[in-house]
């Protein structure tokens, strides 16, 4: 708290959100919020970092560790028929939003 940061504005999205990067002297806040399982990356607006393989790799980290809020993580189960599969098929049984 009380401290100075960077803020790096990264993009603004159609409903005029402001996405941005917040940076302290010791590094990226996000990459540290990640890192400790204090967080997760958000598909949809990791693409206005500069940098998103480093968000995910943090969140790797923190699920490999088992930190804080991956502390019950279970990896999905890779099928190596389902890894390489171009189509399949599929049931739409809701449809939650819009």
């Amino acid at each position: 708290l009380n401290r100075d940061v960077h803020v790096v504005l990264e993009g603004v999205d159609k409903y005029n959100n402001f996405y941005g990067t917040i940076k302290h002297p010791a590094g990226n806040i996000s990459e540290e919020l990640l890192k400790v399982g204090l967080s997760k990356v958000v598909d949809w607006s990791a693409k206005f970092t500069q940098d998103p393989e480093l968000l995910y790799k943090a969140e790797r980290i923190a699920k490999e560790k088992r930190l804080r809020m991956w502390q019950n993580y279970v990896a999905p189960a890779r099928s190596a028929t389902i890894a390489s599969a171009a189509e399949f098929v599929g049931k739409v049984s809701e449809v939650i939003s819009g």
